[in-house]
C-alpha cells in the first residue's frame, strides 16, 4: 500500500491537529489567520490566507510562508539546506515532498507544522477477535411480544394504504366545476361594476317635507289634481244637513292639509240624498 502525506500542527510543542492527503484535502490546502480556515494560525503577522500545499502532476509541494524555517531528514538522518538546494528539493519557497523524507517547518513563533509519509492504518483482527466479533455483532432474536407488535404495526400500515387507495379510486366524490376560476373572477368584477354604476346614479326619491299651509286667498280655488277644494265640500255638507252641525264653519276646512279635505269629501259624498249608501 502506498504511503500518504500526513501534516501535523503543533503549538508550543503540543500536537493540535493532523490532516491526511486524500481524506482531509486533495490538491490544495490553505492555512492562515482567517477564522474561517480549517487551520487558523493565531498570529497577527501571519498572512490571512496562504496556499500551503499544492499538487503538480504526481508531486506534492509545500509553499513556505515568509520567514519560515525548514529542517528535513532523509531516512532518519538530518540534512542541511544546501543538500536540499543541490538536490532540487528546495527551489525558492517551494519544498518538494518526497516519501523517503520528513521535515518540520517553523511558520510563526510557537507554531510548527511537521510532515511525513505513512501507510494508512489498517486494523487486522486475529482469529479469536473475528470469532468474538461474529458472536456479538449479530442482533439478538426478537421475543414473542416484539414479533407480535412488529406484525401488528405492519398489518396496520398495509390496511391503511389499501383503504387510502380504495377511497381515492372509488369512494371519493369527484368534484366538477362548471366554471373556471377566471370566469368566476370575471363574474365578480362584472357585479362590482354594476353595483358601482347603480350607486353613481342620482336618486329620484325626495323626502316628503312638512305640508305648507294653504293661503286663505286660494282656499276657494280648485286643486291642480282635479279634486274639489275644501270650500265646495263645506257648502254641500251645509246644504244637505242644514243646521245639524251647529256652529260648523265651512271655511275652516280650507286651511287644512290637502289629505284632510279629501277625507271629508269622501265621508259626505256617501251621505247625499239618492245615494246608494246607508246610514
Amino acid at each position: 500500500m502506498s504511503k500518504l502525506l500526513n501534516l501535523t500542527l503543533h503549538y508550543k510543542g503540543k500536537k493540535l491537529d493532523q490532516v491526511r492527503y486524500g481524506r482531509d484535502f486533495k490538491n490544495k490546502f490553505f492555512i492562515g489567520s482567517d477564522k474561517y480556515l480549517f487551520w487558523q494560525i493565531l498570529d497577527e503577522k501571519f498572512p490571512e490566507k496562504h496556499l500551503f500545499v499544492t499538487k503538480k502532476g504526481d508531486q506534492l509541494y509545500l509553499q513556505l510562508p515568509p520567514g519560515a524555517k525548514v529542517s528535513c531528514a532523509k531516512d532518519g538522518e538530518p540534512v542541511d539546506e544546501s543538500y536540499l538546494t543541490k538536490s532540487f528539493i528546495l527551489q525558492g519557497n517551494k519544498l518538494l515532498l518526497r516519501p523517503d523524507m520528513t521535515g518540520t517547518l517553523a511558520i510563526a513563533p510557537n507554531w510548527e507544522i511537521s510532515y511525513e509519509f505513512k501507510e494508512p492504518y489498517v486494523s487486522v483482527l486475529t482469529p479469536e477477535q473475528q470469532q468474538i466479533a461474529a458472536q456479538y455483532a449479530c442482533r439478538p432474536q426478537p421475543t414473542a411480544d416484539e414479533k407480535f407488535s412488529r406484525n401488528m404495526i405492519l398489518l396496520f400500515v398495509i390496511l391503511t394504504v389499501i383503504f387510502v387507495i380504495i377511497f381515492d379510486l372509488f369512494l371519493k366524490k369527484q368534484v366538477s366545476y362548471d366554471t373556471t376560476l377566471e370566469q368566476k373572477l370575471q363574474t365578480i368584477q362584472k357585479a362590482e361594476r354594476i353595483q358601482a354604476e347603480a350607486l353613481a346614479k342620482p336618486s329620484t326619491f325626495e323626502e316628503a317635507g312638512e305640508y305648507a299651509e294653504v293661503p286663505e286667498e286660494t282656499a276657494g280655488k280648485e286643486q291642480p289634481s282635479g279634486v274639489p277644494g275644501g270650500k265646495g265640500t263645506a257648502k254641500s255638507a251645509g246644504a244637505i244637513f242644514g243646521s245639524g252641525f251647529g256652529t260648523f264653519d265651512p271655511s275652516a276646512t280650507s286651511a287644512a292639509r290637502p289629505f284632510q279635505a279629501v277625507t271629508l269629501m269622501e265621508g259626505f259624498v256617501t251621505s247625499r240624498p239618492g245615494g246608494g249608501g246607508g246610514g
